[in-house]
């Protein structure tokens, strides 16, 4: 049987807050790990794993995230999760069910369906205009071809040579260039086409704002808790 964990990151940088919170499961037999620089942050279902680290705690966040391989190395598969999203169904059940002859899934994007168009977006709301923009306008300068928008905050992928080669690129371009990885990943998967990615169209997490709306008697919704901080 594959061994899968379910990890996260919650950096800040500023240690002394006390800040964050992490989703409480009651779900038996699953890893869940949680990667963090402050000693404030307690939880009963995650295992927190306190690090220093190098930049500043979006990006440090970044690269827990992209690279599991480094950080996670023992797992055959790793559940990247967004703080912001809660899975509705068993993760491990999620990741049997998607995973089965893929490298990598994770979602469709629901609104849009091209980098041009997400980076258009995100200009349009004044982030990272300069760098955004000389971004998508190097990658269509690259011969690059459109494939697809995908949502990262919930992100599966196998241990494996071919996944950890797209890992190392995705953050060559996000420790490079702009944060917003989903810009970033549809650019890495026209580069290493011989990853096998599954667009997921169904929708298996809920974000915060959204809780309590989805339910189903074949799987269970999880609540919403803080995590109890000292």
């Amino acid at each position: 049987m594959s061994k899968i964990v379910i990890y996260t990151a919650l950096f800040t940088d500023n240690i002394e807050e006390v800040f964050g919170t992490l989703p409480e499961y009651d779900i038996d037999n699953v890893e869940f790990i949680c990667f963090t620089n402050t000693p404030h942050l307690k939880s009963n279902t995650w295992s927190i794993k306190l690090v220093d680290i190098k930049h500043n705690g979006r990006l440090s966040a970044r690269q827990y995230k992209m690279l599991p391989h480094l950080f996670l190395p023992e797992y055959d598969g790793w559940v990247w999760m967004d703080n912001s999203c809660l899975f509705k169904y068993h993760p491990i059940d999620l990741y049997n069910l998607y995973m089965d002859g893929y490298d990598i899934s994770l979602h469709e994007h629901c609104d849009r369906t091209t980098i041009k168009q997400e980076a258009d977006l995100l200009v349009s709301r004044g982030h990272d205009v300069d760098i955004i923009s000389k971004q998508i306008l190097g990658y269509y300068s690259d011969g690059y071809q459109d494939q697809g928008l995908y949502e990262t905050g919930i992100l599966m992928r196998k241990n494996n040579y071919q996944v950890i080669q797209f890992n190392e690129k995705w953050w060559t371009e996000i420790s490079t260039k702009s944060v917003r990885d989903q810009l970033s990943f549809s650019y890495i998967k026209w580069l290493e086409s011989n990853v096998k990615i599954n667009g997921i169209k169904e929708t298996f997490v809920a974000h915060n704002h959204q809780l309590g709306k989805a339910q189903s008697e074949h799987f269970y919704t999880v609540p919403r808790q803080k995590v109890r901080l000292i």
